[in-house]
Order: structure tokens, then sequence, then C-alpha cells
């Protein structure tokens, strides 16, 4: 018994001496789970094109996988991306078009786990967004090279209805005509109008003579007292959304990153057939060009191809447009029910065509100008004025 209390004492001390001896359960176990944060791109953001997620983490041990899980939250397709990460750090690269994720709402959740089964899980809401704005104008109903120019006044406006998942910016470039009509090469710019925060409905004053009418004089020129002509004008149309681009490298950066998906073309209401303009609204438009549309959706006439609208809307695609601005825009009148038109200059009240017998009418059509402005009704009368023959009022 002394002999052993001997050893006990010699390997105490010699431990102590020493200190190569270890008590206990072994080496550091881990026990705690991973920290993972996301850092780019930002919560809510609005995405386009191949992106990349990225972020930091941390762990007391050494760590097994970093998984993304992209769900939509309208379908409930989901993909799934295996991280490449380094010491600190992890990065998921989504490409939308190789990896058909179709435009919509998804919650990006990513899991982090360690080689002891440890997991944390974060999530962060996006919305990806690879199309760009439909626009459809009534207004200005002429496209370039046609017989007429839309007529405006004293204001110019576009109008019709638009469709984005997101935010949508209407950018309006209005061009002298220039030499060649069949050609952009001698167009002069004369304005640029940017809309903000545009509306499904579209009623957009772009030039506006009484409020703002030092624009209006850079795109018509002087405004006259006394007579004004008709001046020919183009316009071109270019819609962005809100979307970003979030680029996978600091050597795949653009100065375009902050700029939305972009198109300058536009659609006419009258390019498209009526039995096209009763089904598809400009949001099934929207959903056809980006893949999304789903018949089952609501009733739509199954009897047209979806092939055959995209065809059509491919091939009615409008670059430029074409108005006019004469801010002699005043009410007009004409008088009919008589034998032959009225004259205004040459007038002869002894011809047959002005006598009026007994009984008989004649009807006076108010326009209202190019604006298209509201008449007051208290507004109008007619009144009878004695005069000669040649319309020289006494």
């Amino acid at each position: 018994m002394k002999r052993n209390y001997f050893y006990v004492l010699f390997w105490v001390f010699f431990c102590l001496i020493s200190g190569s001896c270890k008590i206990g359960l072994g080496e550091a176990i881990d026990t705690e789970s991973p920290k993972i944060n996301i850092t780019s791109p930002y919560e809510g953001a609005v995405i386009r094109d191949k992106f990349a997620i990225k972020g930091t983490y941390s762990d007391d041990g050494k760590i097994k996988s970093i998984k993304l899980d992209l769900n939509n939250l309208v379908t409930g397709q989901s993909s799934t991306y295996n991280a490449e990460f380094t010491k600190d750090s992890y990065s998921f690269i989504v490409d939308p078009l190789k990896d058909g994720v179709k435009d919509g709402n998804y919650l990006a959740n990513i899991t982090i786990t360690d080689t002891y089964g440890h997991s944390t899980q974060v999530s962060s809401p996006y919305t990806i967004d690879n199309t760009a704005p439909v626009i459809i104008l009534s207004r200005p109903e002429s496209k370039k090279g046609s017989d007429s120019f839309d007529m405006f006044g004293q204001e110019f406006k576009i109008e019709g209805r638009a469709h984005d998942d997101n935010e949508i910016e209407i950018e309006v470039q209005i061009f002298d005509k220039g030499q060649a009509e069949d050609s952009t090469e001698s167009e002069v710019l004369l304005l640029t109008k940017t809309l903000n925060n545009v509306n499904r409905s579209i009623e957009l004053t772009v030039l506006d003579a009484k409020n703002e009418p030092a624009e209006y004089e850079k795109v018509y020129g002087e405004i006259s007292t006394d007579k004004n002509e008709t001046k020919n004008l183009y316009c071109k149309i270019i819609a962005k959304d809100s979307s970003k681009r979030f680029p996978v490298s600091e050597t795949e950066i653009l100065p375009t990153d902050n700029v939305g998906n972009v198109i300058e073309t536009y659609y006419l209401e009258s390019e498209f057939e009526e039995v096209i303009q009763a089904s598809y609204s400009a949001t099934d438009l929207y959903k056809l060009l980006n893949g999304t549309f789903e018949t089952s959706e609501r009733h739509v006439d199954e009897s047209i191809k979806i092939e055959d609208i995209q065809k059509l809307l491919n091939e009615n695609k409008i670059s430029r447009g074409q108005f006019s601005l004469n801010p002699a825009n005043n009410p007009n009148f004409e008088v009919t029910n008589f034998n032959s038109p009225l004259k205004k200059d040459g007038k002869d009240f002894d011809g047959e065509d002005y006598k009026l017998t007994r009984g008989s009418s004649i009807t006076v059509k108010v326009n209202s100008g190019l604006d298209g402005t509201y008449i007051q009704g208290k507004s109008l009368g007619v009144y009878v004025i004695e005069c000669d023959k040649s319309g020289k009022c006494k």
C-alpha cells in the first residue's frame, strides 16, 4: 500500500514538473452553432441579371456545408445551390437565365452546418426581375413614317397603359424632325423629360405652355401673340424599372448596375387586333414576355395561340412617335345645314346658298381646341348681327 502511494505521488509530482499530462475530457469539443449573415444583396432588393449572394460566417470548429434554397413565394418552386466559401466568407452564384429561375418574389434561405451537425439558418426576401416594362400608348397615336402627325396644342401628353412588377420610370425624348424623315441621323434632340413613379394607367403631361413655358418654347420656339404655326416633331419613349444589378465580382462592375431593365420601344393600341385587346391586358403581355403567363389565371380566348401574340408583339414595336404642336388651340365652330359649306373668305350673301326660309334651321357645331379642354356651356351663345353682302358688319 505504501508503495502504491509512492507511485501516485511520484506521478503527480512528475506532471507538475513536466506539464505534459492532460487531465479531463480530452481536446476541446465544438458545442456552439455557427454564426452567419448576408451582406449582399440587401434585404428586399430587386435584382436583374446574374448575381451573387454573399456574406460572412464564424464558428469554433470546421464548416461542413453552406447551402442556399431559393424559394418562389408564388409557385413554391425551389432551386438549391452549394456555396463557395473561404475561412470566413461565402458566396452563391445565381444565373436566372441558365438556371431557369423565372421572374418573381423569392425567399433565400441559407443554412450553414458544421462538422458536429450544428446548423444555423438566415433568410432574406428578394425580387428577381429580368423583364423591361410593357408600354402601350393611345397617344401620340402616330408612329414615325405615317401619313399624319397626332396634333397637340398647349399641352403635349402621353396616354396609355403600362405594366411592370416594380416601379416604372419613363423618359421622353423630343426631336426636331430634321431633314430626312425616314432616318434618325438628322434628328436634333430638343428636350429630355423624365417622369417618375408612373402609374399603370398613363396620362402624363410632358409639355405645358401655361405652367412650364420655358420647356415648351425650347421645343416649339417662341410663342406668338397673333399667329402661331404648326410644328411637326418626333418623340422617343424609354421605359425603365427599379431593378439593380449585383455583380458577381469587382471585375464585373458596370456603370449601368443601378439602371433597371430598359426598353426603348413601345406599342400602339391601334396596332393590336381587337380580340387580343379584349383578351389580354398589359399585365398579361408582360407575363407573356417573361414566361410566367398561365392561361389558368383567368379566362382568355384560347383560340389565340401565345406564340402568335409573342410574334405580334415583336413585329409591332414602335421606336419613334410623331406629333405636332400648335399653341393656338382656341375653340372653333362650324355652321351646317346650308346647301353648301359656308366660306370664311369671299362670302356673297346674295347667293342662293345663304338664304334661309321660314321654318328652316341651322346647326352650329363647336369644337374644343387641340388640347381637348372642356367648353363651358354657359359661355356659348348665337348672335344675329346685321352685315352687308360681303359679311362686313355695320
